[in-house]
């Protein structure tokens, strides 16, 4: 038998909630509401730092399986971009995500429509992929890269010389992996 518990919390709210299970009660979801609140309690920041820990904990301690940096590096790029991309830029108002007046003074046409901006996302996105490709062969996922450019005194091509260096072994983590976190910000 359901308690009468529930019904009274529907009631005292002044909404109409559901009950999702005995004793488990969910209010209407509104998304205008919830974008609001997202971008008013800066949710983005907290959203953000755990997609950036998406990017960097394969790195960070040298995941041995490739489904894991794969999984991880491509959910923290989702998650750091969604966070962004759909509450609004963090640090703008309402009103000036929405103003009509794009045009700066002096200037012909928009510098920031996205006719502009799609040839520096993809050249990013391109950046993401390359790197994140170099990344995983100094994880040990993948037994070689190919290298169309650059030649190698030893056996390995170019880019397995430099990505294997002593200066690229400096680093603490895979700085191929370190180059998709950068070209993911």
């Amino acid at each position: 038998m359901l308690s009468t518990a529930p019904a009274a919390i529907a009631e005292s709210h002044g909404e109409q909630m559901s009950m999702i299970s005995p004793g488990l009660m969910i209010p209407p979801m509104d998304p205008a509401k919830g974008k609001l609140l997202f971008a008013s309690k800066d949710c983005v920041v907290c959203h953000s730092i755990n997609g950036v820990w998406l990017l960097a904990a394969p790195l960070v301690f040298w995941t041995p399986d490739a489904a894991v940096y794969a999984n991880d590096s491509l959910i923290g790029a989702l998650l750091v971009a969604l966070t962004i991309l759909i509450p609004m830029m963090p640090g703008m108002s309402r009103e000036g995500m929405m103003d009509d007046t794009d045009i700066p003074p002096g200037w012909t046409y928009c510098p920031s429509t996205y006719v502009q901006r799609l040839p520096i996302i993809a050249l990013g996105v391109v950046g993401f992929i390359l790197s994140r490709i170099l990344s995983a062969y100094q994880l040990g996922h993948i037994d070689g890269v190919w290298e169309p450019f650059f030649s190698s005194p030893v056996a390995m091509n170019g880019t397995e010389y430099i990505i294997t260096s002593d200066v690229s072994k400096a680093w603490r983590i895979a700085d191929g992996g370190l180059g998709a976190m950068s070209y993911m910000f």
